[in-house]
């Protein structure tokens, strides 16, 4: 049972019970910066530990420090649009000497996609005898950044950090360049549990892979544990983006389809990768159509398949008009000939 009778704005009195046990406890608040980032498998850690010294004590009497709980993580979240709020509680403790037992609560540093808010607390539980028995007398808490200031709940903030973008583009060059014809590329994004929307012309074709759910008509996916799975069909020129993904995301595509085996006029690939306006960019390659990373800002894959004509399929291909033109030209010169040497007999 908790002891309310003794709880007061300024102490965290009520997560003691029984008299001398207490339940470390605390509130969660996140903020995302749309509904769609918001998912409830997101879990937040915190640990609890001695400060130095661990125990001061009072009037002589021997201490006793309780072991300490492993860490406590969040739960069930309720909110909506871009605020969320949960509560984590560690294992209880028991008090059985007296003194003054000095603890620090902290969060465990969230992954690079969420800012932390830096709330780090100081709590003193102020243990007596009761009897024969201790209870717990009070339990105060400061925040660090306001050591002035007792606090009546230990409340720790964080903020989703702005998403980045995964965008996708097809180029063709050369004159032998296949105007109408449609590239196949494997998406595959890891580290992104949330939903996403995408950005794509009406005519590309966006097919959802193992463990992955594509809404065309809101154009949003989502994948499973976090692994989103596509195929994204384009032709020259069109495009395919998928916006706020979070910066511990990786990404892996890899483009098919190019008719390296087929087509003799296929000088291969090169792969331009541009983060937040950085480019590099690949070695020309027939095989090697792979692109990976971690998405550490907006970046742009830029694919560009080289048909050149300078084959001897593709010289044909580009002059046979002008061919065409001297074989006539030639038919017509030796027709006259023809006729002049059969007029002279």
């Amino acid at each position: 049972m908790v002891d309310s009778e003794t709880t007061t704005p300024e102490t965290l009195n009520n997560q003691i019970s029984d008299n001398n046990w207490w339940t470390p406890s605390l509130n969660k608040t996140w903020t995302v910066n749309n509904a769609n980032e918001f998912h409830d498998t997101q879990k937040f850690s915190f640990n609890l530990e001695y400060r130095n010294p661990a125990v001061t004590v009072l009037n002589g009497n021997d201490t006793a420090a309780p072991k300490l709980p492993g860490d406590a993580q969040t739960g069930k979240w309720t909110g909506s649009g871009t605020e969320y709020t949960s509560t984590a509680s560690f294992d209880s403790m028991q008090f059985t000497k007296p003194g003054i037992y000095h603890f620090t609560m902290s969060e465990v540093d969230p992954d690079g996609s969420i800012k932390p808010g830096g709330e780090k607390y100081d709590i003193d539980v102020l243990v007596v005898w009761d009897g024969d028995n201790t209870k717990i007398q009070s339990i105060t808490a400061k925040e660090q950044q306001d050591s002035e200031k007792k606090v009546g709940s230990l409340d720790f903030t964080n903020t989703q950090l702005e998403g980045k973008a995964l965008k996708l583009n097809k180029v063709v060059t050369g004159t032998a360049a296949p105007k109408n014809k449609e590239f196949t590329f494997t998406v595959t994004i890891t580290n992104a549990p949330a939903t996403y929307t995408y950005d794509a012309g009406d005519a590309v074709e966006v097919t959802a892979g193992e463990g992955t759910t594509v809404s065309t008509g809101s154009k949003t996916v989502k994948g499973t544990d976090g692994n989103i799975n596509l195929t994204v069909k384009l032709k020259a020129g069109e495009n395919f983006d998928i916006e706020g993904l979070p910066q511990t995301a990786k990404y892996t595509v890899v483009e098919s389809d190019t008719d390296s085996d087929t087509n003799s006029d296929y000088e291969g690939t090169t792969i331009e990768t541009n983060v937040d306006g950085n480019t590099t960019k690949t070695e020309k390659s027939k095989t090697d159509l792979t692109a990976n990373g971690k998405l550490s800002g907006d970046t742009a894959l830029k694919y560009t398949n080289d048909y050149s004509a300078n084959t001897v399929t593709g010289m044909v291909m580009s002059y046979l008009p002008y061919i065409a033109l001297i074989a006539f030209a030639g038919v017509g010169i030796a027709l006259v000939v023809k006729r002049r040497a059969s007029s002279n007999f």
